[in-house]
This record gives structure tokens, C-alpha cells and sequence, in this order.
């Protein structure tokens, strides 16, 4: 990067207010809060976008998104910029040995105390209706087998 552009770079910053509209757009959008201390991390995001949408300065593209009415165009650039993609789930053998040792082993045991009270379930209604599980007696005095 050329002293110029290190220049431009380190005198372009998010004004307050535009970074609360920033934030206030990705909570509504998301769910995620941006707080103030994250604001030099979403000025290095957004400088892409800057770049690539040919503006001139990081208030320049806040006015093309706010006031310009692009946010509906530039909505997925502008999540996918300021927001971090988290994909380490279950990567870690650590992980796994926690679901194999002790998540799928409740599920497991819940599941068979599961299948025990409806298989108690049923049996207790056939014997409230007077039949068993065969053996019984039928109607009209027969054996059923």
C-alpha cells in the first residue's frame, strides 16, 4: 500500500453516527450487536466495500447506503463484510468424543425410556379392554391363541 493510500486509509473513519446506523441495520437484520469498541475492525471491513462500490470514503458509502437507498442492493456485501462466519463447530476430535461419550449417549438412554413407557403404555390399555397379548380368552368363551 503507497504512503498516499496509508494516508487516506488512516484519516477515513466511521463517524459515530454512522457507525450506529451500521450497527442498528446489522442487529436488525441479524441479531448481532456491534458494540463501539468494534469500531476500527468494521471501518477495515467496510473499506472493501468502499473499493469495490468505487466510492470515495467511508462516509461516502454511508450516504450511498442511507440516504442513496442501496442497502437493499448492497445488504448481503454489507453482512457478509462486518460479520464473522464461525464454521469450527465439531472440528476438534475433543468434540466428537464429547457427542460420542456423553450427548448420544443420553440420547440413547432417553430414547429407550421412552420406548419402555409407550410399550408400557399399550400394554396397560389392552389389559384395561380385556385383551392381552393373545393367549387370552376371546369372545364367546374361546381360547384365543
Amino acid at each position: 500500500m503507497s504512503t498516499m493510500a496509508r494516508t487516506a486509509v488512516s484519516t477515513d473513519a466511521l463517524q459515530t453516527r454512522d457507525f450506529d446506523r451500521i450497527s442498528a441495520y446489522v442487529y436488525k437484520e441479524c441479531g448481532i450487536k456491534l458494540p463501539p469498541a468494534k469500531i476500527t475492525m468494521i471501518e477495515g471491513r467496510l473499506r472493501r466495500r468502499v473499493r469495490a462500490t468505487g466510492l470515495s470514503s467511508l462516509s461516502a458509502y454511508c450516504s450511498w447506503l442511507f440516504e442513496g437507498h442501496h442497502l437493499e442492493d448492497e445488504r448481503e456485501h454489507l453482512l457478509n463484510a462486518v460479520t464473522t462466519n464461525k464454521t469450527d463447530f465439531f472440528r476438534e476430535p475433543k468434540h466428537f468424543d464429547y457427542l460420542m461419550g456423553t450427548v448420544m449417549p443420553q440420547l440413547r438412554d432417553e430414547g429407550r425410556r421412552r420406548k419402555a413407557r409407550r410399550k408400557a403404555g399399550r400394554k396397560a390399555a389392552r389389559r384395561e379392554r380385556g385383551r392381552g397379548r393373545g393367549g387370552g380368552w376371546g369372545r364367546g368363551g374361546r381360547r384365543v391363541l
